[in-house]
C-alpha cells in the first residue's frame, strides 16, 4: 500500500489553516512488469459537529473502502476548536475543494480515475460533503480554481445534517448562528439538476440528527431529478459509522445493527453503477 500525508496549505496558498489529507492507495504491483490499475477514489469526511473530527468516522471507513479496492483518503479539515475567534465557514468547504483538486491533479501517481472521486461524509461531515455539491461553483475561485476541477463525481451522505433551519451545534459551530447563512447552507434548498449523484442513509431513531434531514434531501433530489438512493434503517443510534468500530463494542450491538452495516455494500454498488456509465 502507498501512503501519503499531505498538508494542503503547502499546495494551496489561499488556505488560512493547515488541513491534513491522508491518502491510501491499494498497491498490487508485485512485479516490475505489472501496472497498478486505476481505481475510483473515496474521500472520507468525518463528522463531529464542525467542532472536532470524529475518529470513528475516519480510519474505520477508510479501511472498509480499501478492502473494496478503492483508493481511500481522509480529510482532517479545520474545525471550530482550532479557530475559536473567527467564523469557521467557508474554511472547511475550501479545504475540501483543495483535497478534491489535489487528488485529481495527482491522479496518475495515485492510480485514481480523476472522473470517479466520491465524497463520503458523516453527520456534520455529511453536511460538508453535501454543501460541496453546489458550493463548488462559487467557492472554486477562492482557490484560483475552475468549478470543473473541484466538482465531486458522487456523494455518500451518512446520517447527514441537511437543514440549517433548525438550531444545532453543527450550525452554531460553522456559522456562529448567523441568519444570513441559514438558507445558503440548507442543502435541500440548493439542489439543481446538475447536483452530483447521491447515496443517503440514516436510521429512523437517530436522536442527534433527526432522520427528517435525510427525508428533506431525498425530496429535493427527487424534485430536481438527480440520480440518488435513500436507505432508511429502522434502528440504530447516531454515529454508527461502520458499526464495528470503537463506539459499538458489544457483540449484541453488532448483531442488532448488522443491517446498518450494509450501507457500505449498498453505497459501493451505487457509485460503481454511476461510474460504469
Amino acid at each position: 500500500m502507498i501512503y501519503k500525508k499531505i498538508y494542503l496549505k503547502n499546495f494551496y496558498k489561499n488556505l488560512k489553516h493547515n488541513a491534513v489529507l491522508e491518502i491510501f492507495v491499494p498497491h498490487i504491483k508485485f512485479y516490475p512488469s505489472k501496472v497498478d490499475p486505476v481505481r475510483p477514489c473515496m474521500l472520507v469526511i468525518p463528522g463531529g459537529a464542525y467542532l472536532y473530527p470524529s475518529e470513528r468516522e475516519g480510519d474505520p471507513v477508510v479501511i472498509n473502502f480499501l478492502n473494496k479496492k478503492f483508493v481511500s483518503a481522509c480529510l482532517y479539515y479545520t474545525c471550530k476548536k482550532d479557530i475559536k475567534k473567527e467564523r469557521l465557514y467557508p474554511t472547511p468547504q475550501l479545504e475540501t475543494l483543495a483535497a478534491i483538486d489535489y487528488l485529481r491533479k495527482h491522479s496518475n501517481e495515485l492510480c485514481i480515475d480523476p472522473n470517479c472521486i466520491s465524497l463520503v461524509g458523516f453527520s456534520a461531515g455529511g453536511h460538508l460533503a453535501g454543501s460541496i455539491g453546489y458550493l463548488y461553483k462559487t467557492l472554486a475561485k477562492n482557490l484560483n480554481l475552475k468549478p470543473k476541477e473541484v466538482k465531486p463525481n458522487a456523494l455518500i451522505l451518512s446520517y447527514p445534517v441537511i437543514s440549517f433551519k433548525e438550531k444545532s451545534g453543527t450550525r452554531l459551530n460553522l456559522i456562529d448562528d448567523d441568519k444570513k447563512y441559514f438558507e445558503k447552507l440548507s442543502i435541500n434548498l440548493n439542489i439543481a439538476k446538475d447536483y452530483p449523484p447521491t447515496f443517503i442513509w440514516t436510521t429512523k431513531n437517530d436522536k442527534v440528527v433527526p432522520y427528517e434531514n435525510s427525508v428533506l434531501m431525498n425530496k429535493a433530489l427527487t424534485k430536481s431529478k438527480v440520480k440518488h438512493e435513500f436507505v432508511l434503517f429502522p434502528n440504530g443510534p447516531h454515529g454508527l459509522s461502520t458499526v464495528d468500530c470503537n463506539n459499538v463494542a458489544k457483540e449484541s450491538d453488532l448483531v442488532e445493527f448488522s443491517d446498518v452495516r450494509t450501507w457500505i455494500d449498498k453505497s459501493t454498488i451505487f457509485v460503481k453503477k454511476i461510474f460504469q456509465k
